[in-house]
C-alpha cells in the first residue's frame, strides 16, 4: 500500500513539473513564464524600473541542423543573472530582461542575445508601461513578432 501511494505522489509531482517546465530544455513553459513576468513587473513597479519581453520565433543557426538544446544553451549563456528564458512552443522562446527602460537598452540586449550569438530568428520586443499586466506585455511582444502581411490593395 505504501508503495502505490509513493508512486502516485511521484506521478503527480512529475506531472506538475512537466506542466511548468519543458522536458527537453528544462526551461519554463507559458504558465510559469507569465508568473515570472508578473513578479518582474511587480519588482519594476516598486523600484521605478522597467522590463522588456523578447519573443524569439524559430531561433536557429544558419546552415546548421536544428538543435533546440544548442540554441537553448546559447540563449541562456547570453542572459544576465535575474533574467528569465522560457520555451513557449516547439520553435518559440521568450525572455524577460529586468532593468530595461529605454528602447536603446532593449536593442542592445537583442543584439547581444541574437546577433552576437549568430542566431537568426523573428523578434518581437515590448517594454513595460505603467499598469501593465503580464498578458498585455507579452501580447504586445507577440504582436511585434508576428510577420506583417502586405496589403495587396495598398501595395504598389
Amino acid at each position: 500500500m505504501t508503495t502505490s501511494v509513493d508512486l502516485t505522489w511521484l506521478s503527480i509531482e512529475r506531472a506538475r513539473y512537466e506542466s511548468l517546465f519543458d522536458s527537453l530544455t528544462e526551461l519554463p513553459r507559458w504558465g510559469l513564464f507569465l508568473d515570472r513576468t508578473a513578479v518582474a513587473l511587480e519588482r519594476a513597479t516598486h523600484t521605478g524600473g522597467g522590463i522588456a519581453v523578447f519573443i524569439l520565433d524559430d531561433p536557429h543557426l544558419p546552415n546548421a541542423q536544428p538543435d533546440v538544446r544548442r540554441v537553448t544553451d546559447m540563449l541562456r549563456s547570453r542572459l544576465r543573472p535575474g533574467d528569465t528564458l522560457a520555451r513557449l512552443g516547439d520553435d518559440r522562446f521568450a525572455a524577460i530582461c529586468c532593468d530595461v527602460t529605454r528602447d536603446a537598452d532593449a536593442a542592445m540586449l537583442a543584439r547581444h542575445l541574437i546577433y552576437d550569438s549568430g542566431l537568426v530568428c523573428g523578434l518581437g520586443i515590448a517594454l513595460s508601461e505603467p499598469g501593465d499586466v503580464p498578458e498585455t506585455l507579452v501580447g504586445r511582444a507577440l504582436v511585434a513578432c508576428a510577420p506583417h502581411e502586405v496589403d495587396p490593395i495598398g501595395a504598389t
